[in-house]
């Protein structure tokens, strides 16, 4: 299930990832859920891409993210639900991998893999490290993920009874995804694959890099760290939240660098260095930030 909004530079990219790997309608749906996109006609790339194949559905307005993923889980017939990003890609065997883990880990409600950044161009960065060595089921995944946001929708399939289960989406648009997962995990094993098998694409035109301009990103993050918490043991919520509150804050100054090399003003740098540095004063945060500070008033780039 693809939620698409004005990402018509890269939806071409993501379908022909699916469609590369794609079993028979009769085995896989794959449906686009337009949420009144204005930079394209995204029903006409999807019939000239699909041929058929691709389904297409369009909201009648904008009605935001959020509203958009939870339409797609209602759409959604298959027994397992992945719900794509349109500006993100699936590799080679992402389907055939996770539907193996599914099958070998009845008991799972979600599987995952590794995923690696990739730029606005399709350059690969960063991967993520490896939860396990081997496939399996994650142990202590709980109290793991409600510390730090460690998956994106790229990675991740969901079983649709989980879904019918625990109920759809809600709250703020940046840690809506990490609710969801700290909500399943609480009820339900995740089973996982080291292969990285999805790509997730890293830009300043996406929901988050939009939101890291105006700061409202963490402030986001901070709400999911609220959330997520009724679902951890008594003994460990504040601890736990603490931990997650000092890694958001350390992710902001990293962020606040990927502004700075995308072009992006000072004083949006600056600002995002400032609310960094109300969460942690951390020794290894204080001095990223200082030095990327210099960088902004040198202007320099790299």
């Amino acid at each position: 299930m693809i939620p698409a909004f004005n990402a018509g530079r890269y939806l071409g990219g993501t379908l022909q990832s699916v469609l590369a790997q794609a079993p028979p309608a009769d085995q896989m749906q794959i449906c686009v859920v337009d949420d009144a996109s204005t930079d394209i006609d995204v029903r006409q790339l999807v019939s000239e891409m699909g041929q058929g194949r691709i389904e297409y559905v369009r909201q009648p307005h904008n009605v935001g993210s959020v509203a958009n993923y939870n339409k797609c889980v209602e759409l959604a017939r298959g027994h397992w639900v992945h719900l794509l990003h349109a500006d993100d890609r699936v590799q080679p065997g992402f389907y055939a991998g996770l539907g193996d883990l599914f099958v070998r880990y009845p008991e799972a409600g979600a599987a995952f893999c590794r995923h690696r950044h990739i730029d606005s161009d399709g350059n690969e960065g960063y991967v993520t490290e490896a939860e396990l060595p081997v496939e399996g089921l994650v142990p202590h995944w709980l109290q793991t993920l409600a510390t730090e946001q460690r998956l994106q929708f790229v990675c991740i399939a969901i079983r649709r009874s989980v879904y019918e289960a625990l109920g759809g989406f809600f709250g703020a648009e940046v840690g809506v995804d990490w609710e969801m997962w700290v909500r399943i995990a609480s009820r339900y094993p995740f089973a996982y694959t080291p292969r990285t098998l999805a790509d997730y694409r890293v830009h300043g035109a996406s929901i988050t890099g939009a939101k890291l301009v105006s700061g409202q990103n963490v402030e986001e993050l901070l709400w999911a760290v609220k959330a997520t918490a009724r679902y951890l043991p008594p003994d460990v919520r504040d601890s736990v939240a603490k931990q997650a509150v000092a890694l958001i804050a350390l992710d902001a100054v990293r962020s606040a660098g990927n502004l700075w090399r995308w072009g992006f003003d000072a004083k949006s740098v600056r600002s995002l260095l400032a609310q960094a540095l109300s969460l942690s004063r951390a020794p290894r945060l204080c001095w990223w930030a200082v030095k990327l500070y210099i960088k902004t008033v040198l202007n320099i780039r790299r």
